[in-house]
């Protein structure tokens, strides 16, 4: 599931109506190797509506969909996730472009999430690798044994951003894992705070809009802002079979 809020304009630079909603998400995703893949989603009604969300339906009650897109064009070629854990951080961190995306425990994680769980299996070495890479970071901490929202058991870890690296306002990760076997179940993003005022404004000298106060859209902090559960990944056929 995940929270989308929608501002539309009217002739002026402010914003005419602003809304929110959770959008339960079912998504499915094959993927070749060379990058072509299939992306079927089917969104259930949205959930926790607030602000000008009638004005807004087209962008919150979205139809399901079920599209193959060629190589590259949603998902890149596959490469073997590495086992060492700089080499995993390396191979998340970067841009595609020759470039490096700055080394916050925020963007770590959601590449995770993104690039890496959504998206191909990890073999049992490479989830080790993963589990080391985390441990380096002072801002992961073991929260326990818990259960995701379908009851199922596992080892919760949560890691703080403040999300300054990001221009983002300040995040909370939480990543659960089976206790057995390592795999990932579940990912959850919350926002804690907002961007600060320096950084605001450091963001307009520079021509980029900040991001806007939760309050103008009927919300509260601590915001849940998206989670995912993990349900299956392995190697098939063809674009069709599931696992």
């Amino acid at each position: 599931m995940e929270r989308r809020q929608v501002s539309s304009f009217e002739g002026n630079e402010s914003p005419h109506a602003r809304s929110s909603a959770f959008i339960p998400m079912d998504r499915e995703i094959w993927q070749s190797p060379d990058g072509t893949c299939r992306v079927a989603e089917k969104p259930g009604p949205p959930k926790e509506k607030t602000g000008d969300h009638t004005e807004h339906s087209e962008f919150l009650e979205l139809n399901t969909s079920d599209e193959t897109h060629g190589p590259g064009e949603y998902c890149n070629p596959l490469e073997e996730l590495p086992t060492d854990a700089v080499a995993i951080k390396e191979a998340l961190l970067d841009q595609g472009d020759g470039t490096t995306a700055e080394d916050d425990i925020g963007t770590l994680v959601e590449r995770l999430n993104n690039t890496v769980y959504t998206k191909q299996p990890v073999q049992p070495a490479s989830q080790a690798g993963i589990l080391r890479l985390l441990a380096e970071y002072p801002e992961v901490r073991f929260a326990g044994r818990t259960e995701d929202r379908l009851g199922r058991s596992g080892m919760l870890f949560q890691a703080e951003s403040d999300g300054e690296a990001k221009d983002r306002p300040p995040f909370q990760y939480r990543l659960m894992f089976d206790a057995e076997t390592a795999r990932p179940l579940y990912y959850e993003a919350v926002q804690t705070g907002e961007l600060s005022e320096e950084k605001k404004k450091e963001l307009e000298d520079s021509g980029v809009h900040p991001p806007e106060d939760l309050e103008k859209y009927g919300l509260e902090l601590p915001l849940l802002q998206s989670y995912t559960h993990y349900m299956a990944a392995q190697w098939v056929p063809d674009l069709e079979t599931r696992p």
